[in-house]
């Protein structure tokens, strides 16, 4: 709970922790655990947190944050000595039953997704209030849209597969897509 890796903080512009931030014993500045590596969070147009995290070899996922949640992931294998074991799953609900499930896995094979931001609009049509999402090991553009309670994908679709690996997605004010690779 004090340890600062595989979390999302939330802070001030100090650096301080904020109210409604996992409560005690964990650090004020931890605002979610339980993640493997998160490579980015994006905002719904509603104020919605979700993070984009990379898996081992298997289950990237996009997970929507809730404060002092946990995403279950828990290297540690089950019996035997302590080590990082990176066949235990992203979310390990056998050892955390409690943990959030994610709204989207990539399943197995991974495909490395990295920042996003949600797209809306009517110049986006069909992918109005979707998350376009850079893919690193995929090399795309995955774009996710999501049921009106934000907890799950209604439908995903692959775009931009011809410009190497995806890192960033991100809006301008002119609601223009910037892709960096």
């Amino acid at each position: 709970p004090t340890s600062l890796g595989g979390k999302v903080l939330r802070v001030d512009t100090n650096g301080q922790g904020v109210p409604g931030n996992a409560p005690a014993p964990f650090n004020p500045r931890i605002y979610t655990y339980g993640h493997r590596n998160v490579q980015g969070i994006a905002f719904s147009p509603g104020g919605k947190a979700y993070s984009i995290e990379h898996g081992t070899d298997r289950d990237d996922e996009v997970n929507r944050l809730f404060a002092g949640a946990n995403y279950g992931w828990d290297p540690r294998p089950l019996s035997g000595p302590s080590f990082y074991d990176e066949s235990r799953p992203m979310t390990d609900r056998v050892r955390h039953p409690g943990a959030r499930v994610a709204v989207w896995s990539s399943g197995n094979p991974t495909i490395a997704p990295s920042g996003g931001t949600f797209v809306s609009g009517p110049r986006w049509k069909g992918f109005d209030r979707c998350l376009a999402m850079a893919v690193l090991k995929g090399r795309q553009l995955r774009v996710l849209c999501f049921s009106s309670t934000g907890m799950s994908v209604t439908s995903q679709t692959v775009r931009i597969t011809d410009r190497g690996r995806l890192r960033v997605a991100v809006l301008n004010t002119n609601n223009n897509l910037y892709l960096a690779t």
